[in-house]
């Protein structure tokens, strides 16, 4: 479903927004033209500051009801199970998915979060090996392909402030901030900057 969006945004720049614990003063300043991509959570902030751009929700890790968390002692990559004893209840929050309420185009996972806001549109499914990946990333990564797939020439992320500043911490709007970045991810997101035109954006108190 997610060839619909192949070069609609030729050429834009692709803004995607993290949840580090600069997110919490984050302001419209800090988020120039294009499309929006926002991680989890992350959507609760945009939709306060009320951008007037293209905004999608990538909600990608399923809910914490999905059955395969209770039996399982740790993430595998050759256990992504969706299934969820909630669906299609699934309210307006589910661990880190929340329900957008502003008109955001839902983007979800069809190997963990395909059960997830079921009733929710606009909602696309993203498929990981659809996308060119033959295991499954985390998501920035799997945003940072959507973008290319959207024709976005650039891209500006915003609030990921463990790369950038060691923070490990992450903000969740109305909760405040825990811990919750992953020391990999530093590694890992190396190789899929290479000849891209990135920068990283820390919004600052005041």
């Amino acid at each position: 479903m997610m060839e619909k969006f192949k070069d609609i945004y030729k050429g834009q720049t692709m803004w995607i927004v993290g949840k580090g614990p600069s997110l919490q003063y984050l302001t419209k300043k800090d988020i120039g033209s294009g499309p929006v991509i926002t991680i989890n959570e992350a959507i609760i902030k945009i939709e306060e500051i009320g951008l007037s751009n293209p905004v999608y929700s990538m909600q990608k890790d399923g809910g914490d009801r999905r059955k395969y968390w209770r039996v399982l002692d740790k993430f595998q990559h050759g256990m992504l199970i969706p299934d969820c004893d909630y669906t299609p209840d699934c309210g307006d929050r589910c661990g880190k998915m929340r329900r957008p309420r502003q008109g955001a185009t839902l983007l979800v996972h069809e190997y963990e979060s395909l059960y997830c806001f079921p009733d929710y549109s606009p909602r696309y499914v993203f498929n990981y090996k659809k996308l060119g990946f033959l295991r499954n990333q985390f998501s920035l990564i799997i945003a940072i392909r959507i973008g290319t797939l959207m024709g976005c020439k650039a891209f500006r992320f915003v609030s990921f402030d463990v790369h950038v500043n060691n923070s490990f911490k992450a903000y969740t709007p109305g909760i405040g901030l825990k811990w919750g970045q992953y020391k990999g991810h530093k590694k890992r997101i190396k190789s899929h900057l290479v000849g891209l035109d990135y920068k990283w954006i820390i919004p600052k108190k005041g």
